[in-house]
């Protein structure tokens, strides 16, 4: 069973998108903002997708799996600017500068991390949470290959500027916070002395 049939599989057995967005979105709204290009890479069932053109991007929602976007497509987004695209994700996939906000939820392949920094237009933004080793539900994937080492988000995209940072790992009271998972908000640096005048 290739890839794409094992997602379609999976997806097949749901109806309806998630109800909640990411929290990485949501706890952030204020560096965010409500406007530009945005890529939802792999976005699954679509709910950062619909998250993200209700407040007013303009949006790319791409999956491997044909049965998850169609099911986004069905969720309503007649009305809103998202446009499905049925891919296999490379880096080959990411256009140089297109996005203002790239969001990538549950999903790790660290060998697209330099062409997603690269897909960012100066100034853009990136929004990353996925799960790490220490997670302690049965949520996200088994193989360790596609979990995060504590603090790793910090050091795959060390060249752009952190903005905001979560790994909560297992300190303290372990059933209340963001556990089992890691966060990363960071922006590309402005590629001329000009363009930090559009910043703010």
């Amino acid at each position: 069973m290739n890839d794409r049939t094992k997602w379609d599989r999976i997806y097949s057995e749901k109806t309806k998108p998630l109800s909640n967005p990411a929290e990485v979105l949501v706890h952030n709204t204020h560096l965010i903002g409500e406007t530009g290009r945005a890529l939802d890479l792999a976005c699954v069932l679509g709910q950062n997708s619909l998250w993200l053109a209700q407040r007013g991007f303009v949006v790319d929602s791409w999956d491997i799996s044909q049965v998850a976007l169609d099911n986004l497509k069905r969720a309503g987004t007649q009305d809103l600017s998202i446009h499905t695209k049925q891919v296999d994700i490379s880096a080959a996939s990411l256009e140089c500068e297109a996005y203002d906000l790239i969001i990538v939820i549950h999903y790790l392949n660290r060998n697209l991390a330099d062409a997603i920094v690269e897909s960012l237009r100066p100034g853009g933004l990136l929004c990353y949470q996925t799960f790490t080793v220490e997670k302690t539900k049965a949520m996200g994937p088994g193989n360790p290959k596609f979990l995060l080492q504590p603090n790793e988000l910090l050091s795959i995209f060390a060249t752009l500027r952190v903005l905001s940072f979560k790994d909560e790992g297992q300190a303290r009271d372990c059933s209340a916070g963001l556990r089992g998972e890691s966060y990363l908000i960071a922006q590309k640096k402005f590629s001329e002395v000009g363009d930090t005048l559009q910043a703010c």
